[in-house]
């Protein structure tokens, strides 16, 4: 059997690892020399399944991690648009009342004038 190097750094997705496979059967090895060379290294072909099952089952926990934060994310800004909205309106309403309480007093100070 050729030497063959397989990397596997980064390989946190099944594509990867489906590409790895996909790789090593274009280079022209074959199931037997891919039995060999995973048996050499204490490896079976049940091992690849194993594990591609295990990167699709973390890729699927880690969507619905994600999933589920951006649902709790896009709740608290709707909670945090709301609250600036009736914090917008009290405010316009304060500024209101200001500009009425400069008008009176400014009527009742030209009343006391004359």
């Amino acid at each position: 059997m050729a030497d063959l190097t397989l990397v596997m750094d980064n390989v946190n997705k099944p594509h990867n690892l489906a590409a790895i496979i996909r790789s090593g059967e274009a280079a022209g090895i074959d199931d037997e020399q891919l039995g060999e060379f995973l048996r050499e290294r204490g490896l079976h072909t049940e091992h690849l399944t194993i594990w591609d099952q295990e990167l699709r089952d973390m890729v699927d926990k880690k969507s619905e991690r994600q999933d589920k934060e951006n649902k709790e994310l896009k709740k608290k800004v709707r909670e945090l648009e709301k609250e600036l909205q009736r914090k917008e309106k009290a405010l316009a309403e304060a500024a209101a009342l200001l500009v009425l309480k400069k008008k009176l007093n400014a009527l009742t100070k030209e009343s006391e004038d004359d």
